[in-house]
């Protein structure tokens, strides 16, 4: 979509009959909204059918066909292009974090831990707790993320783990305010911010402290399991 959030507002605004009724202008945006995001399928598919070596008359029948309206389960999907793009998200998206966390699981279990003896799953609002041989008492939390930083990625930091692992695939993501933020919360527990290697080179060049490479994590694991103390 072509308009940015503060352009849609500022739109909405213009159009506002009560300039004190918040709620009329918050409908006015997500109507702008709407109209933006038609548009933009629009705009997409014309590239798209454009390109095929088909007859003006097919190419209207798909663009009519692929621009309908759907209800699918009670729930109204503005086209067919609409309809899929949202199912596979929700599709994709808890199976990617699952597997992610099945990644980590694999990496802990490399390194000889066992399941339910030496660390625990899904156990109190953290994806992996790993207990500490001589005190299962003394324990350090795992948060694990998949490809994407996102807001949650730090604030869980917080509440959650101290440590995180992710594969991160996009090194922009890590701004140097967001390098600050996990290396302070990080001090705080003794932990690190596991991710794959090229995005710790692009870290380490930020001048990133508790970010190691992903591939470290089960030893580092091991050696609290051993230890109860992170290296």
């Amino acid at each position: 979509m072509k308009l940015t959030s503060e352009e849609i507002f500022n739109k909405a605004l213009e159009n506002l009959k009560n300039e004190n009724d918040i709620l009329e202008l918050h409908k006015k945006t997500y109507e702008i909204l709407i109209k933006e995001k038609e548009k933009y399928y629009k705009y997409e598919l014309e590239n798209f059918i454009s390109a095929l070596k088909i007859s003006d008359e097919d190419k209207e029948k798909i663009k009519e066909a692929f621009l309908k309206k759907r209800m699918v389960n009670n729930i109204e999907y503005s086209n067919f292009m609409e309809e899929v793009s949202i199912k596979i998200r929700q599709s994709v998206q808890p199976l990617s974090g699952s597997i992610a966390e099945l990644c980590i699981n694999y990496e802990i279990q490399k390194e000889g831990l066992i399941k339910d003896r030496d660390y625990v799953r899904r156990k109190n609002h953290t994806d992996f707790t790993i207990y500490y041989k001589g005190d299962k008492n003394k324990i350090h939390r795992i948060e694990v993320k998949n490809v994407s930083l996102r807001e949650r990625g730090t604030r869980g930091l917080k509440f959650d783990g101290d440590s995180l692992a992710g594969f991160f695939n996009q090194p922009t993501e890590f701004t140097e305010e967001n390098i600050n933020v996990i290396d302070k919360s990080l001090k705080n527990t003794n932990g690190y911010c596991y991710v794959p290697k090229g995005t710790l080179d692009y870290i380490k060049s930020k001048k990133g402290k508790r970010f190691k490479d992903i591939n470290e994590l089960g030893k580092d694991m091991k050696y609290f399991s051993l230890n109860g103390i992170m290296p």
